[in-house]
């Protein structure tokens, strides 16, 4: 294999535009897709260059951890404190709702036993009629 690399992009007028580099570039940019080619001397051919899947995953998980880095820094150090204590307040709000719920829940149980208990056994041996359920619902 020789050492010189051949690049090739499609300029303005969608013609391809070739560059020849003499050692393989240190860095490439991910901005638009170009495809890398080699020479090789031996059957005198260029053939295309293909990343390793090592150094692709090298690469995305870098990037995600640039990522996840800056977004813990922004949170730990640029957000206010406002922003902090209205979260927090909206976390115990969420949760005295959620109890409050629960209590509810087992009040109209408790209610339904009790309207239950009426019908039956306090209308039964009294001979009155039961209750109409339009006034149980309120």
């Amino acid at each position: 294999m020789s050492g010189f690399l051949l690049f090739a992009k499609k300029n303005n007028f969608g013609r391809r535009q070739y560059k020849i580099l003499l050692e393989k570039p240190k860095t490439t940019i991910a901005m638009k897709k170009k495809v890398m080619y080699r020479f090789n001397a031996e059957t005198l051919k260029y053939e295309t260059v293909k990343a390793s899947t090592v150094k692709k995953i090298l690469k995305y998980g870098a990037v995600a951890a640039a990522v996840l880095l800056y977004s813990w820094g922004v949170w730990n150090y640029v957000t206010p404190n406002d922003v902090k204590a209205y979260l927090a307040e909206k976390n115990q709000l969420k949760t005295k709702i959620v109890q409050s719920n629960k209590e509810l829940d087992a009040l109209s149980l408790e209610l339904c036993g009790m309207r239950d208990r009426d019908n039956s056994l306090y209308r039964s041996m009294l001979a009155l009629g039961q209750i109409d359920e339009s006034s149980w619902k309120g």
